[in-house]
């Protein structure tokens, strides 16, 4: 019976042959080198620029492709090298760059990445460092196809990007000069705590060398600065942690300030490993270490170019928020609080495992963890100094401005709005294009018809004035004389004239 054969079966049979010449690749090596083992493998590979074939059949290639680089078998790298091996990779690299980046082509760029950076070729370092800033670019500014970047991903991409620029001083100029300190900045705001975590690991080495200061201090993302993205960072952990604090991120445990709720648990377990330290474990990929660290390197190591960075760009504020100022402060203290706490841990381990040192070391341990209490309970009360401060800021600036609307000149500050009225009608041409207005509809008055208005009679209309005319019937044939207007009438009429007087001044 003949089955076809279809594409599939193919990238099987592909991905079980490379398997099996993994497994057995160390005791058959002279005949794997004698038959141009790699020169096939990396014909493979380079078929899948002509005709793509399955992305797991590429991941199986390239996967035994970093296990040659990694075997102990002579001249493996150079034979790679003498066969183009570098260009196949940047050619399968530019490949899947364009097209969407799903999870199985990002498996692939890793294999890529680890072995180009097996490959003992300096004038590819260059090279490879932008290849590592354009990944970091896709995943800030993914298209529409692409899948979320893995984390997985993530770290082993910063992982090697972190032993490249640490191996080799050129990769970390060209690092710089890719402005790739303000994309591992914004990378780190964007991804998750876990890269976060090497990511910022990868920051302290380069900013304890100092070159990439005043990168960091002239970072802004959305209003923040790099001072308010460390103290987000060390917040968000402790959220993570569940650590105790109030609604303005006061501690509430001064004995436990920055332990996490789950680790206070491990710690207070009587059945808790002896060799084990739920305090030490914590630092295992803590982001909240390494913020400690880039605010001593800020503040202490390289205090002066910080300093000299802020008075060129004025950018770099320290000047936070109170909220900030209160999680900063803990933060700034973390190592003594840490310390404090490991002290405190080791003396319930004591007390759990029954055992009762000499009285020099209880009274030394004592001091210890009681100097440690201590100290949370003074940053406790900083912390409520800094609400207390502010609150008292923002009365005396209240009261600054009651004294200010006390003590204000009205008489003055109406003169001089007369006065500035003034000025801007001589000076503004609305207003003398509105003052010409006046004067010409006042000279075509004399055209409207009468009755409707009498601007330019010399006659003082009055209005709700009642006479009273008295009449003799027996002299109707008569002329008579109308008697004179009476006293109360008289009264209105001058008072309505001396309204009209007034209404006309203050139009004027």
């Amino acid at each position: 019976m003949n089955i076809p054969w279809r594409p599939d079966f193919y990238c099987g049979l592909l991905r079980l042959a490379f398997y099996v010449l993994q497994l057995y690749l160390e005791q058959l090596s002279s005949e794997f080198m004698n038959n141009n083992g790699p020169v096939r493998t990396l014909m493979m590979i380079e078929y899948y620029t002509i005709k793509p074939y399955s992305n797991d059949a590429l991941i199986s290639a390239l996967h035994f492709l970093k296990f040659l680089t990694e075997v102990r078998i002579r001249n493996m790298i150079e034979e790679l090298e003498k066969n183009h091996c570098v260009e196949i990779l940047l050619c399968i690299w530019e490949q899947l760059m364009a097209n969407s980046l799903r999870q199985s082509s990002q498996k692939c760029l890793m294999y890529i990445f680890f072995i180009l950076n097996k490959m003992n070729v300096d004038k590819q370092k260059d090279f490879l460092m932008i290849l590592h800033i354009e990944l970091l670019k896709r995943v800030l500014n993914p298209t529409k196809e692409d899948v979320i970047a893995n984390d997985k991903m993530l770290v082993t991409h910063i992982r090697l990007l972190w032993n490249s620029l640490t191996s080799f001083d050129k990769s970390f100029d060209s690092f710089i000069a890719n402005s790739g300190i303000f994309i591992l900045l914004d990378t780190i705001k964007n991804c998750t705590m876990a890269v976060k975590a090497v990511a910022l690991g990868l920051l302290v080495d380069l900013c304890e060398e100092g070159t990439c200061i005043p990168y960091v201090v002239t970072w802004r993302s959305r209003g923040k600065t790099f001072l308010n993205l460390l103290i987000d960072i060390f917040m968000e952990e402790n959220r993570m942690l569940k650590v105790k604090v109030n609604e303005n991120c006061i501690i509430k445990d001064p004995e436990w300030p920055i332990c996490g709720h789950k680790q206070k648990e491990e710690i207070e377990r009587k059945d808790k490993n002896s060799s084990a330290s739920p305090s030490t474990i914590d630092l295992l990929g803590s982001c909240r270490s390494k913020v400690y660290a880039l605010l001593q390197i800020l503040n202490f190591i390289h205090e002066e170019k910080v300093e000299m960075c802020n008075e060129q760009y004025h950018i770099f504020d320290k000047r936070v928020s109170i909220t900030d100022q209160i999680s900063l402060l803990l933060a700034q203290n973390y190592l003594l609080l840490k310390l404090g706490e490991v002290w405190s841990e080791i003396q319930i381990d004591l007390i759990n495992e029954n055992l009762q040192p000499i009285d020099l070391d209880s009274f030394l341990l004592d001091t210890v963890t009681k100097y440690y209490r201590n100290w949370g309970l003074r940053i406790q009360e900083a912390q409520h100094e800094i609400i207390q401060q502010n609150r008292f800021k923002e009365l005396i600036a209240e009261k600054e401005l009651y004294l200010l609307l006390k003590e204000a000149r009205l008489s003055n500050s109406y003169k001089a709005l007369v006065e500035l009225k003034l000025l801007a009608r001589s000076s503004e041409i609305i207003f003398r294009l509105r003052g010409t207005q006046r004067q010409r509809k006042h000279l075509n008055l004399e055209n409207m018809a009468v009755g409707k208005w009498m601007f330019n009679l010399p006659v003082q209309p009055i209005y709700h004035q009642h006479i009273k005319i008295p009449i003799d019937e027996t002299k109707l044939d008569e002329k008579c004389d109308l008697d004179a207007v009476s006293s109360a009438a008289s009264t209105d009429n001058e008072c309505n004239i001396a309204k009209f007087e007034q209404e006309e001044s203050s139009e004027c």
